[in-house]
């Protein structure tokens, strides 16, 4: 494909670059998140649980914050 095709596939079709299911993607996330952290309180909390990164606004029940 020549330079010059690219150019005009562009100019006719600006969502060629759009990201796909990008409206779920946040749900997606959170559900992913909880699972980890609900497998986390099964498994009687031991070890770390590393939250930093995550989009969850509050914490299930049966997750306690603070030092051991």
């Amino acid at each position: 494909m020549k330079f010059q095709d690219l150019t005009t596939l562009l100019e006719q079709d600006e969502s060629i670059f759009k990201p796909r299911r990008v409206e779920d993607r946040l749900e997606r996330q959170q559900q992913e998140q909880l699972r980890q952290v609900y497998d986390y309180i099964k498994n009687g909390s031991r070890g770390d649980l590393d939250l930093r990164k995550t989009v969850l606004t509050t914490l299930p029940e049966g997750l306690h914050i603070g030092a051991v």
